[in-house]
């Protein structure tokens, strides 16, 4: 089973959102919709032209994180969201595709349907090791240290 993190917001802006409505949700809000996008390479040029002022390393970067997002996540697939907002972490499963929800707000409409299976795990019933992948910068990536599922 494939384990991916996903983060809702830098200080867990969209977590209730992303809880409450069944959701895993990203940023990147100027993004359009990416449903059409064919390839990585088209993702950073889009990224590259909403986002001009950032550096070609950042845009390589996000490209890779919201293509993982919107291609690699698929249904069935685990996904863990470390909250900011209380000393927990939420665990669902991936039940819906990559879809842009506009009536969303602006920083929470790249999304995949999510059944939370849990909400409030403390963050100490983790491994360290785990723990430490939970601890990535990265908005999205997938988790495999040490077998982490």
């Amino acid at each position: 089973m494939t384990l991916w993190l996903t983060r809702a917001g830098r200080n867990g802006e969209g977590e209730n959102l992303a809880l409450n409505e069944g959701l895993a949700v990203i940023g990147w809000g100027e993004l359009p919709d990416l449903s059409t996008v064919k390839s990585r390479d088209e993702l950073a040029e889009i990224c590259h032209r909403t986002y001009p002022e950032a550096k070609p390393n950042t845009v390589s970067n996000w490209a890779g994180q919201i293509w993982a997002f919107r291609e690699r996540i698929q249904m069935g697939h685990l996904v863990v969201l470390p909250l900011k907002t209380r000393n927990a972490v939420a665990i669902g499963k991936v039940t819906g595709p990559y879809q842009y929800r506009p009536d969303l707000p602006e920083d929470a409409r790249h999304t995949h349907r999510v059944d939370w299976m849990r909400k409030d795990i403390p963050r100490s019933a983790f491994d360290q090791d785990i723990l430490y992948s939970l601890g990535s910068l990265m908005t999205v990536c997938q988790i495999q240290r040490n077998r982490a599922e």
